[in-house]
This record gives structure tokens, sequence and C-alpha cells, in this order.
């Protein structure tokens, strides 16, 4: 794994147990993890904390800029605004990543009850998962 994807694996692990004892849908998951990133527009409330996590994510940073401008119509610049470009990163790696969890494949329309042992399994089949950057 590379570092962006390592930092995913680590932003799930750290946010999700903030999270227990609360009953929630699969499919938002992993919008209640990034909402509070999200909200605030920063993940390190530090220009160059952000820049240089872009700068470490490097091919990764620019091939996500290729498929949010191409599919998406969006139009960041890492350089204007690192901070809101480092959270976009995140949330749609954290998204890719929960989407991709076998263990909640297995709830279908029911709410999940995050416990501790929910929240292991979510984060021990995530561990397995990639981020898939992979813009064609």
């Amino acid at each position: 794994m590379n570092k962006y994807e390592n930092y995913i694996q680590d932003f799930i692990k750290d946010e999700l147990p903030n999270y227990e004892n609360q009953f929630v849908y699969k499919d938002e998951i992993a919008g209640l993890i990034t909402e509070g990133i999200c909200a605030d527009r920063s993940a390190t409330y530090s220009r160059q904390a952000a820049v240089e996590a872009i700068a470490e994510w490097g091919v990764d940073a620019g091939l996500f800029l290729d498929i949010a401008e191409q599919e998406w119509g969006m139009e960041l610049n890492p350089l204007l605004e690192p901070e809101w470009f480092q959270v976009r990163m995140i949330d749609y790696g954290v998204n890719e990543v929960m989407s991709k969890c076998k263990f909640l494949q297995e709830f279908h329309d029911e709410q999940v009850a995050l416990t501790k042992d929910v929240i292991a399994q979510i984060v021990s089949s995530c561990e397995k998962e990639k981020v898939g950057l992979d813009y064609k």
C-alpha cells in the first residue's frame, strides 16, 4: 500500500471507534466518519500540513484531480485550497474503501449496530481493500 492508502486505512481505524454504540445503515458509515472534516473543510487545520500530505500522496493526488475534473466536473486546485483538496481526497478514499468492505456487504437495508466487535470487524475487512485510484 502507498502513503495515501495507508492514511485512509488509519483514518478509518482512528475515526470509527468514535461512533461506537450508534446504529447506522452501511452506506452512511463513510459519510458519518468524514462529516467533521467535510464540515470544517480541513483535516489538519494547517495549510502547510495539507500541502505536505498532498505532496506525499503524489501520483494519487494527480489521479484524484483527474477523476474530480473528468468524472464530476469539479475544478479543484490543490495549490489554492490544499486543505479542501485533502478533505476531498480523504472523503473519496474512505467512501471507496467502505464500498468494498466485505463485512459490510452482508448488511442490506438494515441498520448496523456499531459495537466494539463490529467496528473491529469493519476495520479488519477494510484493511484488505485498496482505494483504487486506477483511473483509465
